[in-house]
This record gives structure tokens, sequence and C-alpha cells, in this order.
């Protein structure tokens, strides 16, 4: 009777249900009668089911006779998950891992992000998350990590691959307004990220970009100082230097002098910031300021640093440093591959400078006061009195030498 009820096949009727209830018929006489056909008529009636896509009753036949294994594989191909994984778990850990992989493989395969996100399971949650990484959906993955409610860590090992992109890619000021909304920690992918995140910032930001990541620099170093990082005196000088390119610009309207003393005292860090662009704006600041003498070394720095960028030169090592060997400004920097300025700009700086080797009263080098002077201002390691100055009604000191002494209107 069973082999009879098993002679029941699709090419003999298309009655899916005549069929199913057939094989249904066979598989109860083998349960009631003959114990020895059981696992035989189950397997081939569980396959014929499933080859008509009635995979539940498959896997309910396998479960009757304790074989939660295959009936979960069963589930798994139907994409019943919450079948598959409550059965799973039932067996072993380790099985239940096992159907945990298949859900995330396959979720990540049909692009079903939403269900990977709203599974409830740590694993496939941030599998989730590892797609919306990849497809670059970055805020949506900060946003689930702060709606879930996920620990910190997690969030932050994303962010940190999401950082290092920007910075590969030269977007700093993706970079710094994300970290402005979603925090900057210490973290060990974190860090050494910052440096160069900064260094790109000063050679190529605006106005705002600077104030964002003196922002940042001020949070880090903070962090660090609590902690007691060893990496605070590199962060530290970092922030000078971001203190120092944001107060230059923005003291600029109120004094020119004052502008042109501190761009004199970023050339201390010529290669941390772009060495063309720094030599660059002191020089013209002391154009501005009819400080000629002054005006004339760093820009023909400037011209000298230019030709070794497109001489695709890696440091400024081969450049003649005889100007500035009293002066305590570097020698011995790294060039940036690409210049700060356009032909055009660079034209402009080479007529003005030969224009000016031909004025007699030029002396094409930096005298005594004058080395002085550009001695006093790279010392500079505290700007207070400048942001004073700013933010005050103080007059400002006149002269090119006059020691910054303020006083009152």
């Amino acid at each position: 009777a069973i082999d009879s009820y098993l002679k029941a096949t699709t090419d003999t009727t298309q009655n899916l249900d005549m069929l199913e209830e057939a094989w249904e018929k066979a598989t109860h006489l083998a349960m009631t009668y003959c114990p020895d056909r059981i696992p035989e008529v189950v397997r081939t009636v569980s396959e014929r089911l499933i080859s008509i896509q009635r995979f539940a009753q498959a896997a309910e036949l396998y479960e009757s006779i304790g074989q939660l294994k295959a009936a979960t594989e069963i589930y798994v191909r139907a994409g019943d998950w919450g079948k598959a994984r409550a059965l799973a778990a039932s067996v072993s850990p380790e099985f239940a891992d096992h159907v945990e992989k298949q859900y995330i493989g396959r979720m990540q395969s049909e692009g079903r992000v939403d269900d990977l996100l709203q599974s409830g399971k740590g694993g496939s949650v941030e599998a989730g998350l590892d797609v919306l990484a990849q497809q670059g959906q970055w805020d949506r993955l900060y946003s689930t990590c702060q709606q879930q409610s996920h620990p910190k860590e997690v969030m932050y090992k994303y962010q940190a691959k999401h950082l290092e992109q920007l910075v590969a890619s030269g977007a700093f000021e993706h970079a710094l307004a994300m970290l402005e909304k979603y925090d900057a920690p210490l973290t060990d992918a974190h860090t050494p990220l910052y440096s160069k995140l900064c260094i790109q910032t000063l050679g190529g930001g605006s106005g705002r970009s600077v104030e964002m990541l003196a922002a940042l620099m001020e949070k880090i170093v903070s962090k660090m100082r609590d902690i007691g990082d060893k990496r605070l005196k590199e962060y530290e000088r970092l922030a000078l230097i971001t203190d120092l390119s944001q107060l230059k610009e923005k003291i600029k309207a109120k004094s020119q002098e004052h502008s042109c003393k501190i761009a004199i005292s970023l050339l201390r860090y010529a290669g941390e910031v772009p060495a063309d662009r720094v030599f660059y704006e002191a020089g013209m600041g002391c154009k501005e300021m009819e400080w000629n003498n002054m005006a004339f070394v760093f820009l023909n720095r400037y011209l000298d640093i230019s030709e070794a960028i497109e001489d695709g030169e890696a440091t400024s090592a081969n450049l003649d440093n005889s100007d500035f060997k009293s002066t305590e400004i570097p020698y011995d920097f790294p060039l940036p591959r690409d210049q700060c300025l356009d032909d055009d700009a660079r034209e402009e700086v080479r007529d003005w400078v030969l224009q000016l080797s031909m004025d007699g009263s030029v002396v094409q080098s930096l005298t005594q006061t004058e080395t002085d002077f550009v001695r006093e201002n790279l010392r500079l390691e505290n700007t207070q009195d400048y942001w004073r100055v700013l933010e005050s009604d103080y007059d400002v000191p006149a002269g090119p030498v006059a020691p910054m002494i303020l006083k009152s209107g």
C-alpha cells in the first residue's frame, strides 16, 4: 500500500493537493506499520513535497521523526528564517551559528538590509551595518547605531573606516563635519587619522573648515590631557598650528601687521603646513606691510620651493639655506606634491621678485634686526594676546619690530 501511494507523481496528476494527500498516507502507513521504512519514506516524500514547493510540510515530516537539522535546512531553503532559527537553536549553539551565517549571506546577497538591521541578532545587525558601510550609507549607519543603542565601540569601528576613506580621498570638510556630529574618540584607529586630517585641512581648507579643525583639535587635546595620552605633545603642536592658522585670517581685518607676524610664526611649521603656502603667505604679508627685504627673501624662497615641487623633489634638502641659517626656520622639510598656486599666480610672484631684485634700496637678505624679529615670531607659543587684540578695543601697535604691547585706546 505504501508503494501504491508513492506511485502518485506529477507525471500521473497535476493536482498537487491530491499528491500531497497520497504521500501523507504513505508516510502514515510507514510510521504505523513499517517503522523500518520510515527514514526511506520520509526522505522520498520530503523530496517530492519540496519539488512542488510544499516546504513547510516537508520540514514538518523531518521534525516528526526527530531529524531537526534536516528540517532546519528545508526551512532555510524556503526562506522561513523564523522557524529555521528557532529549530536550529534547539539543536546546538554551533548549529544555530551555522544557520545565522546562512541567513546573513542570503540577506546580503539579496540586498535585504532592513531585514538584517531589524533581526535583533547581534551578528546579523552588524552584517547589516557592514552592508550600509559598503554602500556608503554612513548617515543611516550612524542613526541606526544610535536608535538601536549599540555600544559606542560598534559605531566607532565603522566611523574609523569612514574617516579613513574620507582622509584617503582628501574630503577633509566632510570628515570634519562627521566628527563634529558624531564625536571624535581616541581609539587606536582614529588617532593617527586626526593628524593626517589636520595637515590636509591646513593645506587646503577655508576659514570655516579651519575653525572646525580648531574646535576638533581643542577637543582631542583636552581628552588626551585627561587620560595622559603619550601623543599629547604631538597634538598640542598641531593644535597650536591650527590656532595660528585661523587667527592669522581672523585678525587680518583688524591688523594686517599682526596677521603678517602670525604668518611669519607659521614658517616654523613648514612641512607640517604645506611649505610653499607658508612662505608665500609670509612673503605676501610682508609685501602688504612694505617690509620689502623680508618679502623678497620669503617669496624668493617660495619660488625655489615651487620649482623643486615642479621637479618632483620630495624634500627641501637640496635648496640653498644661507638666507635662513640664523633664523631658526626649518631647512629640511617635506615638500607637497601639488602647487598651492596656479601658473598665472606663480608668474605674478616671479615678476614682482624680479622687479624687486633691481631695486637698489632692497638689501635682498635679512638684516640682523629683521632676523631677530623673525626669530621672535617663530617662538610664538601662546596666542592669548593676539586673541585679546581681536576680541577687544585695544589699539594695535605700529612698527615692523615693535614688541607686542597692548594699550587701551
